[in-house]
C-alpha cells in the first residue's frame, strides 16, 4: 500500500466532474479521496486525514461554502478551495473574507491552474502545521518557566538550590530564545514562498 504525504479530498454532486478531477491528480503523489455531497464530504473528513479539500459551490442541499465553513469543525488543519461559476462569485468572496476557503478557481477550469493551487495550498498547510508546532512549543516553555519561577517564590533554597534553579531558569531561557529565533525564521521561510509561489489564478 503506498504511502502518501497529502491526501486530496474532492466534492461534487457530478461523478463527471469528480472523474475528471480524479484524473487531472491521480498520477501525481496524492492519495485521493471522492464525495459527491456535503454530508458524505463530512463523514469522510470523519474517517481520514486530509490536507487539501476542494469542493463545487453548487451542490443540492448544501453549498460548497456551507460544506467548507463546517469541515473546518472536522478537518481544521485542511486547506480548502472552491470552485465556482461566474455567478456564484460573490459569494466564494464572502467565504473568502470569513476565514473559510484559501482560494477559489473558476469552473471551468485548467488542469494547470488548478494544479498551481493546490502546490500553493499544501506550502501554505506545511508552513501553518509548523508554525502551529513551534507555537505549542513556547507554551509548553512558557508554562516551564512560570513553574520554576513559582517554585523559586515557595521554597527557601539553600545556596546549592538556588544555584539549580538559576541554572534550570537559564537553560528555559536559552530554549526560549531559540523557539523565538525558529518562529521569526519559520515567518522570513514562509514569506518567502508565499512570494515566490502565490499569484493569481486566472
Amino acid at each position: 500500500m503506498a504511502n502518501y504525504q497529502y491526501t486530496l479530498l474532492f466534492v461534487d454532486d457530478e461523478k463527471n466532474i469528480l472523474n475528471s478531477l480524479y484524473r487531472t491528480f491521480r498520477n501525481d503523489d496524492y492519495k485521493i479521496l471522492l464525495a459527491n455531497s456535503g454530508p458524505e464530504g463530512l463523514q469522510v473528513l470523519k474517517e481520514n486525514d486530509v490536507s487539501i479539500i476542494i469542493s463545487d459551490q453548487r451542490m443540492p442541499g448544501m453549498t460548497g461554502a456551507q460544506f467548507l465553513a463546517q469541515s473546518k469543525f472536522e478537518a481544521p488543519h485542511a486547506i480548502r478551495i472552491l470552485l465556482t461559476g461566474y455567478s456564484d462569485i460573490e459569494d466564494a468572496m464572502q467565504s473568502i473574507n470569513e476565514g473559510q476557503i484559501f482560494r477559489y478557481l473558476n469552473k471551468p477550469w485548467d488542469d494547470t491552474d488548478l494544479k498551481h493551487a493546490v502546490l500553493q495550498a499544501l506550502v501554505f498547510h506545511d508552513l501553518s502545521r509548523r508554525n502551529e508546532a513551534i507555537a505549542d512549543s513556547l507554551k509548553d516553555q512558557n508554562q516551564n518557566l512560570r513553574d520554576q519561577l513559582t517554585n523559586l517564590k515557595v521554597a527557601t533554597p539553600t545556596a546549592n538550590d538556588s544555584t539549580e534553579a538559576l541554572h534550570r531558569l537559564e537553560t528555559e531561557n536559552a530554549q526560549l530564545r531559540k523557539a523565538l529565533s525558529q518562529r521569526d525564521e519559520l515567518l522570513r521561510t514562509w514569506q518567502k514562498h508565499l512570494d515566490q509561489v502565490l499569484g493569481p489564478i486566472t
